[in-house]
C-alpha cells in the first residue's frame, strides 16, 4: 500500500512537471512564432537577404573588392592626373611671367638706349 501510495505521489508529481514544461514549451513557441513574425516583418520592409550559399557570398564579396579596387585605383589616378595639371599650369603661368618680364626688360632697354 505505501508503494503504491509513493508511486500515486512520484506519478503525480511527475504530472505536474510535465504540464509546467508543457506551458514553458508554449511561452516559448509563442515567444518564437513572435521573433518570426518580426523577422518576416523585418524582411518585408528591408529585402531579403542576398545569397546564403557561402561561396556565392564569398564570390559576391570578391565582385565587390574587385569593383572597390577598380574605382580606388581610378580616384587616386584621377587625383595624381589632376595636380600634374596643377603643375604643368603654375609652371605655365611662371614661364609667362618670366617671358613677360623679359620683354619689358628689353622694351625698357630699347627705350633707354634712344633713337
Amino acid at each position: 500500500a505505501r508503494r503504491v501510495a509513493v508511486a500515486a505521489a512520484a506519478a503525480a508529481r511527475m504530472a505536474h512537471i510535465v504540464a509546467d514544461v508543457d506551458d514553458e514549451l508554449a511561452g516559448l513557441e509563442t515567444a518564437f512564432q513572435a521573433m518570426d513574425n518580426t523577422v518576416d516583418a523585418m524582411l518585408r520592409y528591408f529585402g531579403e537577404f542576398g545569397p546564403t550559399d557561402l561561396a556565392d557570398w564569398l564570390r559576391s564579396l570578391e565582385t565587390f573588392v574587385t569593383q572597390y579596387d577598380a574605382e580606388w585605383t581610378d580616384y587616386h589616378e584621377h587625383l595624381a592626373r589632376r595636380e600634374k595639371r596643377e603643375v604643368l599650369a603654375k609652371k605655365q603661368r611662371d614661364r609667362e611671367v618670366l617671358l613677360t618680364q623679359a620683354d619689358d626688360a628689353d622694351d625698357d632697354g630699347d627705350a633707354a638706349a634712344g633713337p
